[in-house]
């Protein structure tokens, strides 16, 4: 059977389970949550402009995790990421100016000096989740055995199947590793170099 849909897998689910439960959806999502927890891959990584206003944007309701924040003024710039007390001292006078720095706060980024021009944000994102009128995304379309353990894992703790919840949280837990394993293969050697002249 193929798990290509949203649909595809609740029909799997039910397929395993043996058995119609009507939460189905509800297990689903409560295996989005714990890969959102766990799971920082490449293919979560996205950008977004955030608008700012005195010096302060509301973050992607899908944020995760920064990876570069530039502010888009002239000349771009690429922010350093310092704490929230830090940047309050940055601001403390109230002065709009180019931005040199950033924080996270809640749900908010925000700069230092004070800008009103708005930010460019490589981020790690959540993986979408799965509904009716969203059917797939990038997890289910190149891993659905992880979809399909790791929902079959939370439907074992409303089954009180013990045994097949062992089993298949086992499974989830190699896939996952795999994929982090394999996006570590796929960025490719690393190494340390030196920016600016050469002595």
């Amino acid at each position: 059977m193929a798990i290509t849909t949203f649909a595809e897998l609740q029909t799997a689910l039910g397929v395993w389970l043996d058995r119609s439960l009507t939460n189905i959806t509800d297990h689903i999502a409560l295996f989005e949550a714990q890969v959102n927890r766990r799971l920082l891959v490449r293919p979560q990584t996205t950008t977004a402009t955030v608008t700012m206003s005195g010096g302060s944007g509301t973050l992607p309701t899908d944020y995760l995790e920064w990876k570069r924040v530039t502010w888009s003024g002239n000349p771009t710039r690429e922010l350093e990421y310092v704490t929230p007390s830090l940047l309050s001292s940055v601001n403390a006078s109230g002065t709009s100016d180019n931005p040199l720095y950033f924080t996270i706060e809640g749900s908010n980024l925000k700069v230092g000096p004070l800008s009103n021009t708005s930010i460019s944000l490589l981020y790690s994102q959540k993986v979408p989740a799965l509904s009716v009128s969203a059917t797939t995304n990038w997890l289910l379309t190149a891993h659905p055995d992880a979809y399909l353990f790791g929902s079959l894992t939370m439907a074992a703790t409303q089954t009180a199947d013990a045994e097949n919840g062992r089993a298949w949280n086992a499974l989830t837990q190699n896939i996952l590793g795999e994929l982090w394993g394999l996006d570590f293969m796929q960025r490719g050697q690393m190494a340390q170099r030196p920016i600016g002249p050469t002595p």
